[in-house]
């Protein structure tokens, strides 16, 4: 017989034939149904840089204050995604790359920062500027997610578009023609 219901307790005791009744016994626990909320603040929507310093932004989950997780993905101008040493093809194992979340509190917040992405980006063959959107997925601590891990994360959409150009501009004086 259950004698009561709250949102983190259960009370249950036992009647047998005779009407014998035991104590109560109660087990508390929590109950966690929804997903937490993890978004891209940094960089913003087109955004232009000429470095990465890093991706960052809120992760809000208001039940499970542990055990949060934050993985991004950085996706470039021809769909291929970073693995930390160069851009393939989407592979969530290698293209989810680990981020920082800043807990306990509720509403906290995660970043993602790699030197080799940073590395990469201005410098090495790159000769333009190059285009890449990020994408952030949250798991609480009971295991709800916000985005699919084996889902390309372009299909959710969601993510951040920015730009990197690390080059300066080069002026030239074509009037008045010299002479």
């Amino acid at each position: 017989i259950v004698d009561q219901v709250d949102a983190t307790r259960i009370v249950v005791r036992a009647t047998d034939e005779t009407r014998n009744v035991e104590t109560a016994v109660q087990k508390t626990f929590t109950y966690d149904h929804w997903a937490p909320t993890t978004t891209v603040s940094a960089p913003y929507e087109a955004e232009y840089l000429t470095a990465f310093p890093l991706s960052s932004g809120p992760f809000t989950e208001h039940v499970s204050i542990t055990g949060r997780v934050a993985v991004v993905a950085l996706k470039d101008f021809m769909n291929s995604y970073w693995t930390g040493a160069a851009f393939g093809a989407w592979a969530p194992a290698s293209a989810w790359r680990p981020a920082t979340v800043w807990e306990p509190v509720a509403s906290s917040s995660w970043s993602w920062s790699d030197a080799a992405f940073s590395a990469y980006a201005v410098g090495g063959t790159i000769t333009d500027p190059r285009t890449y959107t990020v994408y952030a997925r949250g798991v609480d601590g009971t295991q709800n997610y916000n985005r699919e891990y084996n889902a390309n994360p372009v299909i959710a959409g969601l993510g951040k578009t920015f730009r990197i150009d690390p080059f300066k501009p080069v002026s030239k004086a074509t009037v008045p023609a010299e002479g």
